[in-house]
């Protein structure tokens, strides 16, 4: 029994295959060395499947082609790379947040007393609460607001 394993080649952004470029075709038309005639090949630098040769082809490599001589601009990419990060650290914390309400299949807002109550507690405050006292039941602030509950239903406000 043979193998009939499917190979596929996976090619990144930065690690594309490196293969040489293949050797130019047969010249057909020879010149003598006079100036002013170009030797003319093909430009293997856009096919994905052979190693580049031109060094600013792609925009990877016009980023980061010459990173390595030029040391002034690390401190800059460090700071970006730190920009970067904490922004996607702060758009995650704030979908972490009860007000914003992404599921609507409930049809209950999220910030309504009787969806709360059971886990208000465990919901993300403060982004530097080392010692946890935003994650703390309330047993006061809890009478308070199902009594206010109460009266909004004596007075027809909620339906359930």
């Amino acid at each position: 029994m043979t193998n009939t394993r499917i190979r596929i080649p996976v090619v990144t952004l930065f690690n594309g295959a490196d293969l040489p470029p293949p050797p130019s075709s047969k010249i057909q038309l020879k010149y003598d060395n006079h100036p002013g005639y170009f030797k003319y090949e093909r430009n293997w630098s856009r096919d994905s499947r052979y190693k580049p040769q031109l060094p600013s082809d792609t925009f990877s490599r016009l980023v980061l082609g010459k990173i390595g001589e030029h040391y002034e601009v690390y401190p800059l990419i460090a700071l970006d790379a730190v920009l970067i990060i904490s922004a996607v650290a702060v758009v995650y914390w704030s979908f972490l947040k009860v007000e914003i309400w992404l599921n609507r299949h409930n049809r209950i807002n999220p910030m309504d007393w009787r969806r709360l109550r059971t886990n208000y507690w465990k919901q993300p405050g403060v982004y530097f609460d080392w010692d946890g006292r935003s994650r703390e039941r309330l047993p006061i602030m809890e009478k308070l607001e199902d009594q206010m509950l109460e009266a909004a239903k004596t007075r027809k406000e909620r339906k359930n």
